[in-house]
């Protein structure tokens, strides 16, 4: 095999010869980055106002699946939620399983007392009304999004099977 050494090192990197070798590793490069992209750290669009201002309204962010495969999911972490093979929703986790949640004139109440939401902006009227109050399935997480703004029947949230949150959100 013959190396031309006498071409400069940025057109070397730039046009290199397409060599057996070469294409094996492009193929080796391009195999690793389908696995990474799709099984560790998966694309996103974001296009709902649920999570607003902490997230914007509509972009593109990165999933990362390997988040939670170690330990669950806490109280006040931002998850992607797994709704089918083509939609996920990107929730925050305000209650775990055994928890009692209920929305009383706008506060979210979790085992009897108002939740400390610092990330919530846009006040709401949401109100369970006298019902019972939510408790929290094993192996289940309440999720909610942080805009509150709009009716309570518009929102996506509610209790999700923690196999099927995804990942964490990476900026």
């Amino acid at each position: 095999m013959k190396t031309d050494d006498s071409r400069p090192w940025w057109r070397r990197f730039l046009f290199p010869r397409f060599t057996v070798w070469y294409l094996a590793r492009v193929g080796v490069v391009a195999l690793l980055a389908v696995c990474f992209f799709t099984f560790v750290c998966q694309p996103f669009v974001i296009d709902g106002a649920s999570m607003m201002p902490t997230y914007p309204e509509h972009g593109l962010m990165l999933s990362w699946n390997v988040g939670y495969m170690l330990h669950r999911p806490a109280a006040g972490d931002v998850v992607i939620v797994r709704v089918n093979d083509s939609a996920s929703y990107l929730k925050r986790v305000v209650a775990l399983a055994g928890d009692h949640v209920r929305w009383n004139r706008g506060k979210l109440m979790v085992n009897g007392e108002p939740l400390d939401e610092p990330y919530v902006v846009y006040s709401c009227d949401w109100d369970s009304g006298d019902g019972d109050d939510i408790v929290v399935e094993p192996d289940h997480a309440y999720v909610v999004g942080d805009n509150r703004s709009m009716p309570q029947r518009n929102h996506v949230h509610g209790q999700v099977a923690l196999k099927r949150i995804k990942g964490v959100p990476l900026w």
